[in-house]
């Protein structure tokens, strides 16, 4: 058996747990904050996606036939 006193024992093993909560809060505050850094990212690439696209069609981006999500532009005038 072992010479160490339980509560001891006991006090020892709640220390440990103690600190790998505090260690994995840490973790998930820092993905957290990596999390909103990204959704904030994403935000602003769909709003300036947006802007282009808008931008495009002002310009006449649709005189060209779309299929299958790709641009084909119109066979030049002397065909």
């Amino acid at each position: 058996m072992s010479n160490i006193d339980p509560t001891l024992q006991m006090q020892n093993q709640i220390e440990q747990l103690e600190t790998k909560v505090a260690y994995l809060e840490h973790h998930i505050d820092a993905l957290n904050d990596a999390l909103v850094t990204l959704q904030m990212d994403n935000k602003t690439a769909k709003d300036a996606l947006k802007y282009l696209y808008q931008q495009v069609q002002s310009i006449g981006g649709n005189q060209g036939a779309q299929t299958g999500g790709s641009f084909i532009e119109p066979p030049p005038p002397h065909y």
